[in-house]
């Protein structure tokens, strides 16, 4: 009878280890990575530990730095792996991270302290809406917030009506966005084509794309990758096609897209039938405007062009006196 007491006893306990064991839910690290376990396997995705966040990579591994989670983009410490929420000062520029919209980068709008950040993020404070704090750091002038890219402008460009200036707010050029797209769209039904709509995704990359183009009026990083493709990629958006219409100098929408219709690949971009999807972008720097498109078709296979090649991509700028053009197209 006590062998048997003991040695239910020893089983019951052996239960009760491989059960803790098996319910373990932590950190762990090979010594230089970690890693978080529950129930004997690695997380992936937004795991929450002791009230902070972290995000677990499909391999497992503790992310840091930004990430792209969907549209959202957030930040996490380098050191411990936690996202960190309200201003961050990152690589000498300066970031919102939201908390009430749970940790999410502000981009294109108004922070509740009263700071202008534009469509990648950063704080811009030429546009700065209510100076209720003094930030103890400068802020780069370079737009590109995961790739630090180098920029170049080419001394050959022309600009469309350089004698010309306009000063507009940030809901003008908005609409002005908006403009574009209506009349693209109207370019398209003229020609039997079905209309464009707008996507959001597409909407961010080229506002950012023509902030770029302000100090590099090109299609392409000083690498020779181009530069639509790549945010393309950094966004999550998986295309089957894609491409990129530019302009500058053009004083309203419907100067930039006369020019755009007035240039045989341009017009070729954005009647192209297999688009779907677009969005426009524009920003004015000293009384100039520069005017951005892409198109996109979004890939429905495991396996998107934008995952491994840029052979599907397609650009033209746009930079000489469209009034000198024959236009086949008119607006009333």
């Amino acid at each position: 009878m006590y062998k048997k007491k003991l040695l239910t006893a020893v089983v019951g306990a052996m239960i009760s280890l491989f059960s803790a064991s098996s319910a373990f839910a932590g950190w762990v690290s090979d010594g230089t990575i970690w890693y978080y376990q529950e129930n004997g396997a690695n997380k992936t995705g937004w795991v929450q530990d002791n009230g902070s966040w972290y995000y677990m990579n499909a391999d497992g591994k503790m992310a840091t730095g930004f990430i792209q989670d969907g549209y959202n983009t957030y930040y996490l410490d380098l050191a411990s792996g936690a996202m960190l929420t309200g201003w961050q000062q990152i690589d000498g520029k300066w970031y919102f991270f939201s908390p009430e919209n749970g940790g999410a980068m502000l981009r294109k709008t108004t922070t509740p302290d009263g700071y202008f950040v534009n469509a990648t993020g950063v704080w811009v404070p030429d546009q700065e809406i209510k100076n209720s704090s003094t930030k103890s750091s400068s802020t780069s002038s370079t737009y590109s917030v995961k790739k630090q890219k180098t920029k170049t402008t080419s001394a050959d460009d022309e600009d469309v009506n350089n004698n010309k200036s306009v000063s507009l707010d940030d809901d003008a050029l908005s609409e002005y966005a908006d403009e574009v797209i209506d009349l693209i769209n109207e370019v398209r039904e003229d020609h039997g084509v079905a209309p464009l709509s707008d996507n959001s995704i597409l909407m961010d990359i080229a506002q950012e794309r023509a902030e770029e183009i302000v100090e590099n009026y090109s299609h392409y990083n000083s690498d020779g990758s181009k530069a639509y493709v790549e945010m393309m990629k950094d966004y999550g958006y998986n295309y089957s096609e894609c491409a990129e219409n530019i302009t500058k100098g053009n004083t309203s929408p419907e100067a930039a897209v006369k020019a755009w219709v007035g240039s045989a690949g341009h017009k070729k971009n954005l009647l192209n039938k297999t688009f779907k999807e677009t969005g426009v972008g524009v920003v004015e720097v000293k009384g100039k405007l520069y005017w951005v498109q892409v198109f996109g078709t979004r890939s429905h296979s495991k396996k998107s062009a934008s995952a491994d090649s840029d052979d599907n991509s397609v650009e033209l700028s746009y930079g000489i006196d469209y009034d000198s053009l024959d236009s086949d197209y008119a607006f009333y």
